[in-house]
């Protein structure tokens, strides 16, 4: 039997500030006009969420007023509560035409205490150890409020955060999925619009469970909401402040099996907006298996922007579908922040950023992917295909030159990286010690690549058909280095590959008029493909200085006999430069 998720509703506050004046000096008497005020008082329906078995947020089963007159200075209620109708509730209250009110709603399933004296100035859980209902709550609130006679409409958002656990396939009968996570204990002025730590009970550890009937399809298992701040969103990525939980942990249980568990860290949870967690929980166990965490204020339907939509029912769990990859725009360069970053990533470990950037925007990438960031632990993907920049700072994912010296703080939460088209040089030093750095994807522009680019990384494989210029060391102690394609290569100066290991490949197109070329080391390659054109050069040049050194006989015999080798008549040697 599928367990309904119980909700309880919420309510609203509304304030209303006087426009008289206050100088110290005696003001006329104002004219008293008594008049009934009717508010018309409704949840905000748009913003209704879906469960898996269709059911919106529950409908508030109690909704109170407070009023402040700011032209006498006097409280006319703490909690008036309202009468029940149809869609909402209904309040009549008599108020002076000519005053100004601060007004506050709050509209709830009766899950919250209203404190005695304080009225919706303070509003709390009624057990914050509790976590078997889940609650539900609205509010609102205006300033400077001036009665009018016809009735006065109020819609309510959420005052609350809401927690969806979501499954994407399907669980057998009986199977149980369990959350667990310390949060912590607020309390809430609807007049002020605050939420505030409860002194003593500052945190509570809460345990949600989930018991399947065994339908099938991707399902909400477990809804909750929560008391949590918010500051009004500013951007497209979550902005203001949030209840952030470190312990969150996500538990499968089969029937009749063993308990696997996931823990997810940095969890945000913000008022009038879902936090989303999803993914394939029957395969949580395996290491392949990862969940999106997302947030929005979209509480409308199943499908949440930014939500990695997983394994479809039915396809094989062993092979899920590629998650979708967040997406920070940017609108302005240097406007990048490492909590926007952090926001984003998730628990995943892939990132797209677009939009200008500049050196502000790198150097919070660098802190946060560096070993004393909390990225660290990252193996991130980070795609600047649509990036806004032509150049890139000196040690841009490095902390300084270190060449020959231990690197204290390196780079080591980059894995891959994509690169916009228009950047035309890798500077100095761009990758160096980024040592879990695995695959750079070059633009078509990138002529350069200067010294120590991508010294000590963990490059497998690079493609540079448009490259040019190979400055001193950029491949240098590139150990896992196999294969190297270079273009229109006109320069490649000292040391580019040295101590790279596993080289067995160099792709070249052409080192075509690098007239000046002494010495050419190819004694660490074990294979060199079938050239498709001359190598250095065509009849009409000579390159009798060059000496290229080959690591074997059969090497030798292949290339100096191969036209599109030797049509320059360079030297040949085997064994390395120098020996």
């Amino acid at each position: 039997m599928r367990l309904k998720t119980i909700s309880l509703s919420g309510a609203v506050l509304l304030m209303l500030s006087s426009c008289a004046a206050t100088d110290g000096s005696m003001s006329e008497p104002v004219e008293s006009s008594p008049l009934t005020v009717t508010f018309d008082v409704s949840p905000d329906r748009t913003l209704s969420s879906r469960a898996g078995n269709e059911e919106s947020d529950p409908v508030p089963t109690r909704a109170l007023m407070y009023v402040f007159d700011k032209t006498t200075s006097e409280i006319v209620t703490t909690a008036k509560a309202g009468d029940a109708i149809e869609g909402g509730f209904q309040f009549s209250i008599e108020l002076d035409r000519n005053h100004r009110y601060d007004i506050a709603f709050w509209a709830d399933c009766e899950g919250y205490v209203i404190d005695a004296d304080k009225g919706l100035d303070k509003i709390t859980y009624i057990n914050p150890q509790s976590a078997d209902v889940p609650l539900v709550a609205y509010t609102n609130r205006e300033s400077d409020f001036a009665p009018r006679d016809a009735p006065y409409p109020i819609k309510l958002t959420h005052a609350v955060a809401k927690l969806v656990i979501r499954e994407n396939s399907g669980l057998n009968v009986d199977d149980e999925v369990g959350v667990s996570f310390t949060r912590k204990n607020y309390s809430y002025s609807a007049i002020e619009g605050a939420y505030t730590i409860v002194p003593g009970t500052s945190e509570e550890k809460v345990v949600f469970t989930h018991k399947s009937d065994g339908s099938s399809g991707k399902a909400d298992l477990i809804t909750t909401y929560m008391l949590a701040p918010n500051d009004k969103q500013k951007e497209k990525s979550m902005g203001g402040p949030a209840m952030m939980v470190d312990d969150f942990r996500v538990s499968y249980t089969p029937n009749g099996g063993e308990s696997s568990h996931r823990e997810i860290s940095n969890v945000a949870f913000k008022s009038n907006y879902r936090t989303v967690i999803q993914g394939n929980l029957v395969d949580i166990s395996k290491l392949t298996q990862t969940f999106t965490v997302s947030i929005d204020d979209t509480w409308l339907d199943m499908d949440a922007p930014n939500i990695d939509e997983g394994t479809d029912p039915g396809s094989d769990p062993d092979n899920p579908a590629v998650p979708a990859v967040p997406e920070i725009v940017l609108t302005a360069p240097g406007t990048l922040t490492e909590a926007m970053v952090a926001d984003a990533v998730g628990t995943g470990n892939a990132l797209k950023i677009a939009g200008p950037m500049n050196d502000k925007d790198f150097g919070v990438l660098r802190a946060y992917l560096s070993a004393d960031g909390t990225g660290k632990d990252k193996r991130l993907s980070l795609d600047l295909s649509n990036g806004e920049f032509t150049t890139m700072p000196k040690f841009v994912f490095s902390n300084g030159d270190f060449y020959g010296k231990d690197n204290p703080n390196p780079v080591i939460g980059l894995k891959e990286i994509d690169l916009p088209e228009g950047l035309t040089e890798i500077s100095e030093g761009a990758f160096s010690d980024c040592f879990n750095l695995e695959r750079v994807g070059l633009s078509s522009t990138v002529a350069k690549m200067w010294g120590i680019a991508f010294y000590r990384t963990a490059l497998k494989r690079l493609d540079g058909q448009s490259v040019t210029t190979i400055y001193e060391n950029v491949f240098e102690s590139c150990h896992e280095l196999t294969c190297v394609v270079v273009g229109n290569l006109a320069e490649i100066r000292m040391a580019a590959f040295r101590d790279c290991i596993k080289l067995a490949e160099i792709r070249m197109a052409a080192f075509r008029d690098c007239i000046k070329l002494e010495t050419f080391d190819m004694t660490r390659c074990t294979k060199v493909p079938a050239a498709s054109h001359n190598i250095f050069g065509n009849n009409n040049t000579e390159t009798p200085q060059l000496t290229i050194y080959v690591g074997s006989a059969d090497i030798l015999n292949t290339l100096s006999n191969d036209a599109k080798w030797n049509i320059t008549n360079p030297k040949w040697a085997i064994g390395s430069p120098g020996k």
